[in-house]
């Protein structure tokens, strides 16, 4: 019923086995856990393997697919998944429906588990990229959870001080107006650090665009609290929630930007679910565009969790945004210049 067959990896031969009843269908791989091996999946491959394509295969280091020397890690195996995929011509691009970003490499990303950056930095990729702009963007990271943005997206990027990302990117771009320049910046280092350089440079109207997360945390230093932190709400620095009398008001930056002549596009996302994630996304191109396209300076502000700030899990996180964060800091375009 199935048919055994080999791939080889430099830790050794992984054994699996298959049946392609025809390309156009779908595949379904089984993958046993640890010191399982393939059959453990033989009921459902009984059951499943008229209707759809199957593989399964006896794991690196288990079964038939020993001896295997333990230099790997889950990183080379979905590798070798892939080739097996490859090989059986299940991956080609005629059946693609994703991929990873090109400009997204292999390091592993330093932020914490459900943090809101790693799908920020996607989308940004994945724009770049259907611009086609791969050699011609230019980033500015900042001082914050992103000041290691440069180790993740393969784009050139210019490290700027504390704040100072559009007073740095007003000269890349100046300098170099047929490139596609973009500043990625926290709460704390836009909206606090950088307040001055934020509002000149969008009031000035220059022709780049500021990637905004609002987290309303210093998620890097420790937890307290930022210019975005909510009234009531408790960080590092204000332990029994920030109070107006004392620390005054929450600043909605996006709002302000709004009012700025110099603006061309100004809203406000949020990557905590699939329809938000494509809203995102759209926000981005539209943003670029019309930075390439001389209409202005842009601002995409991003709602986002910080859980391990929030002392939360990413979904207690999510449902705490949406709850809290939301009523303070709707979503939607709050300008649109066309």
């Amino acid at each position: 019923m199935l048919k055994e067959s080999t791939y080889q990896t430099p830790c050794g031969t992984i054994h699996y086995w298959s049946s392609i009843l025809r390309l156009d269908t779908t595949t379904l791989v089984f993958l046993p856990g640890l010191t399982a091996d393939h059959r453990l999946f033989d009921k459902q491959v009984e059951h499943f393997v008229k209707k759809y394509n199957i593989i399964v295969w006896d794991a690196p280091a288990h079964a038939s697919s020993w001896p295997f020397r333990f230099e790997f890690d889950l990183f080379d195996k979905a590798k070798w998944l892939n080739g097996i995929l490859e090989k059986e011509e299940i991956i080609k691009p005629e059946n693609l429906v994703y991929k990873k970003p090109t400009l997204m490499n292999d390091n592993p990303m330093h932020y914490c588990p459900g943090c809101s950056h790693g799908v920020v930095h996607k989308l940004i990729a994945e724009v770049i990229e259907e611009m086609g702009m791969e050699d011609k963007t230019i980033g500015v990271s900042p001082v914050g959870c992103a000041v290691f943005a440069y180790n993740y997206l393969d784009i050139d990027w210019q490290e700027a001080a504390h704040g100072r990302a559009p007073a740095v990117a007003t000269a890349i771009k100046r300098l170099w107006p047929g490139r596609l320049v973009f500043t990625y910046q926290g709460d704390g280092d836009l909206a606090c650090i950088g307040t001055a350089e934020t509002i000149h440079a969008l009031n000035r109207g220059e022709n780049i665009t500021i990637i905004f997360i609002n987290n309303a945390i210093y998620g890097m230093t420790g937890g307290q609290m930022a210019p975005t932190t909510l009234v009531g709400m408790k960080t590092a620095t204000c332990p029994y929630g920030r109070d107006v009398a004392i620390h005054g008001y929450p600043l909605k930056m996006t709002e302000i930007a709004a009012t700025l002549e110099g603006t061309a596009y100004v809203t406000r996302q949020a990557v905590h679910t699939v329809p938000a994630i494509r809203k995102a996304k759209k926000a981005i191109r539209k943003a670029f565009e019309n930075s390439m396209n001389g209409k202005g300076s842009n601002l995409v502000e991003i709602v986002s969790t910080c859980n391990s700030g929030w002392k939360m899990t990413p979904q207690a996180s999510n449902d705490w945004m949406v709850e809290h964060m939301f009523p303070f800091y709707p979503l939607g375009d709050l300008k649109d210049k066309e």
